[in-house]
């Protein structure tokens, strides 16, 4: 069996060869670990502006929303508003009957006019008769 000092000098490793392969990965490392970590701070800052901006654009939403919503209807305006309406139709409906009850009411004066013209004619020209008929018999 070979002595370990044999082995590596057959693989061509010695303490020195192995201390530098060792002191290139670790710096190889480290630079991957700085790179990752600059990176990271990078991501943060962008993340950080693209929070702000996203605030900044929800305050504004937020300020908008609230001035549109200063304009919107309350239920205690809706209902008032309802309410009138409801009123002002019901007033129409009392005028509606009204003006069908007198347009009805005046038909039918109408008609009882025509009744009573009619009647007043018959009896004048029956009087009329009677008159001529005594006229007749007189003479």
């Amino acid at each position: 069996m070979k002595q370990s000092a044999d082995y590596r000098n057959e693989m061509g490793w010695t303490f020195d060869t192995l201390h530098y392969h060792i002191a290139r990965l670790t710096e190889e490392r480290e630079k991957r670990h700085v790179q990752a970590l600059e990176y990271t701070e990078k991501a943060l800052v962008v993340a950080r502006e693209a929070l702000e901006e996203y605030k900044k654009n929800s305050n504004e939403w937020r300020a908008t929303m609230k001035d549109r919503e200063a304009n919107f209807l309350t239920k205690t305006e809706h209902t008032k508003d309802i309410d009138s309406v409801l009123k002002g139709i019901e007033n129409l409906k009392e005028i509606v009957n009204k003006s069908e009850g007198a347009r009805v009411g005046a038909k039918e004066t109408k008609e009882d006019n025509k009744a009573t013209w009619a009647a007043v004619v018959s009896v004048g020209m029956f009087l009329g008769m009677m008159v001529f008929e005594l006229l007749k018999l007189s003479r």
